[in-house]
């Protein structure tokens, strides 16, 4: 009965240092099992190739971000987005004047996000 015990324990350390060994390394920063050091996420720019436009015409939007698998996440307050990534398209009804916000949000593999906004004049 005693080495019945005694293995029982045995099985139940072995089993804890399996669990312990097997954890998910929260402790690592940003839970990066690589132990890589993680990369920063910087928005440096969001800028139009034109501020001020005339009704109907479309302006080229660029977003220059750096960090681990940039994702980008376009939004206006009118008119219609063309493209995906860093550079996109806006486009603009015809015959309606108009300032128009573009957002841009950037978000990495950790997590991080940070926004900005171009204003177009539309004449």
């Amino acid at each position: 009965m005693k080495n019945m015990y005694k293995s029982a324990i045995m099985v139940l350390m072995l089993l804890g240092i399996c669990f312990y060994a097997c954890d998910d390394k929260d402790d690592l920063p940003n839970g990066d099992i690589n132990n890589e050091e993680p990369i920063p996420l910087v928005f440096d720019s969001l800028t139009a190739d034109n501020d001020t436009i005339l009704a109907g015409e479309a302006v080229e939007i660029t977003a220059i971000a750096s960090g681990k698998n940039i994702k980008y996440a376009w939004n206006t307050t009118s008119g219609n987005l063309l493209g995906s990534g860093a550079t996109i398209t806006l486009t603009t009804p015809p015959c309606i004047p108009d300032e128009i916000t573009v957002s841009c949000t950037v978000s990495d593999d950790y997590d991080e996000s940070e926004s900005k906004s171009a204003v177009i004049i539309v004449q």
